[in-house]
This record gives structure tokens, C-alpha cells and sequence, in this order.
């Protein structure tokens, strides 16, 4: 945990602790202890990053600022469509949204920014690569301590306020055998979070919605895209090739 530092208005005044001080009540000799601002920010950012670390969010996503650390403009318009589902998540919390683009359009740092806004208006956040949803969801295990804590974490994935799925529906980053045994198993879990208990899901990805078909099967490709017709987002901007003030080679460049 980190350690509180009180404010410099905080720190000169006399208390049990640091983040607490003594008060008077006005026309008595009694006095009493009164938390400082600067101490219940610190305790809701700690509580925060708790938050965070459970969820798999990066700390640092909370100093991220979309509208000055986001790089590019030709995706502009999609990053407004992003800041209104994440800042009215209230009014969107059943809804499928998928992300796409190619490596390095900043779709993962999104991912977390996501996260870590939705945390903090008190909604509960997971973010997990689809490799690791599968490995989650299918099959059996043969202890039966280890099965209970498996459905567990099965029961979770489904009921958390918000799942962020990342690396979806890429091959290069999702093993899947050539049986197709864990398709269904996905199927299944998708429908029960987002059509029965009407649960909101993020994907991202670097395959559009329209060609998971190529990959994974036909009723994977028709939830998916019936459920993101509106809420499908492309994103254009490159960070390294739109960042002109970052040079590659400047690490092996002599001065």
C-alpha cells in the first residue's frame, strides 16, 4: 500500500494520525477528530487501484487522458462515440461494443482507459485476453475442489458489470483446435452473459466483425454481429506513426 502524504494545509495541523486532526465544537471544551479531504482522496485512489489489480486494469490507466494522450485524428470522431458510451455507462451497461484496427492504434490502452473509468463510477470491471476466456470456460477438470473453483470464476465472468475481452477472435493470439471443441463452450458463455443476464462486453480486436466467420464458427459470427451493428468501432491512428516527436532510432543514434 502506499504511504499517505497529507497536504501542505493538512500536515500543520495537530491530529491522531496523519490524515486526521483535531477540531473544536464551537461554544463547548469538547473536541473531536475530523478526516481531511486530501486523506479521503488518498483512500479512494488506494481503493482504486485495489479495484484495478483485481480486475486486471492497468494502475496508470487512471492518469490516462483521452482527450490529450490519445495520438491522431483520423479516428476522431470514433474516440466521441467511445468518450459517450464510457462517461453515460449508466445508460449503456447492456451493450456489445467491439473495437477493431490494426497493431498499434492504441486499442488496448483504450481497453484499460475503459476499465478504469468504469471503476471509478463504482461498476465492477474485468479485462482479460480471449486466450485466457477459453481456457476459463471450456472443459472439465478432473479434481472436483478444482472444478468448484473453475464454475466459480465462470460465475463471476458472467455477472461482472463489465468484460473487457481483448485479442479477440485473432489467431495468432488464440489457440484453438482443429476440432472446434471449444467453440461452444464460448457460444454458450457469450449468450448466457449477453443475452440472459444482460450484461455489457468490450471486445477488441484486430478483426472486423464481418470475418470471424473465416475463423471461428457461423453462430459466433451472428451474435456478434447482430449485436454490434451500432456499436462497432475502427480505429485508424497509428501512435508510433502519427507521434512525430518519437524517432525509433534515436536509442542507437550518437549524439
Amino acid at each position: 500500500m502506499t504511504q499517505f502524504t497529507p497536504c501542505r494545509n493538512c500536515a500543520a495541523k495537530l491530529g491522531p494520525q496523519k490524515g486526521f486532526y483535531f477540531v473544536k465544537y464551537k461554544g463547548t471544551q469538547q473536541k473531536g477528530v475530523v478526516e481531511c479531504e486530501c486523506h479521503k482522496q488518498f483512500v479512494q485512489r488506494e481503493l482504486l487501484q485495489y479495484k484495478a489489480a483485481a480486475s486486471n486494469i492497468w494502475p496508470q490507466a487512471f492518469d490516462y487522458n483521452i482527450d490529450t494522450d490519445y495520438v491522431g485524428t483520423k479516428s476522431i470522431k470514433e474516440i466521441q462515440r467511445l468518450k459517450k458510451y464510457v462517461y453515460e455507462f449508466s445508460n449503456y451497461k447492456n451493450v456489445m461494443v467491439y473495437i477493431h484496427g490494426p497493431n498499434g492504434t492504441q486499442k488496448s490502452t483504450l481497453a484499460h482507459w475503459i476499465g478504469a473509468n468504469v471503476l471509478h463510477q463504482g461498476y465492477s470491471v474485468k479485462y482479460l485476453l480471449m486466450q485466457s476466456l477459453l481456457m476459463t470456460i471450456s472443459g472439465f477438470e478432473k479434481d472436483e475442489v478444482r472444478q468448484q473453483e473453475k464454475q466459480a470464476e465462470i460465475e463471476k465472468l458472467k455477472s461482472v458489470d463489465l468484460l473487457i475481452v481483448d485479442e479477440a477472435w485473432n489467431t495468432s493470439a488464440v489457440t484453438l483446435y482443429k476440432s472446434g471443441y471449444q467453440l461452444p463452450f464460448l457460444t454458450q458463455f457469450l449468450k448466457e452473459r449477453f443475452e440472459v443476464a444482460r450484461k455489457g462486453i468490450v471486445f477488441i480486436s484486430n478483426v472486423s466483425p464481418e470475418s470471424i466467420a473465416k475463423i471461428f464458427e457461423n453462430p459466433l459470427q451472428n451474435l456478434i454481429a447482430r449485436s454490434v451493428v451500432r456499436t462497432t468501432l475502427k480505429l485508424e491512428d497509428n501512435y508510433m506513426q502519427t507521434r512525430t516527436d518519437f524517432n525509433p532510432n534515436s536509442l542507437f543514434d550518437e549524439e
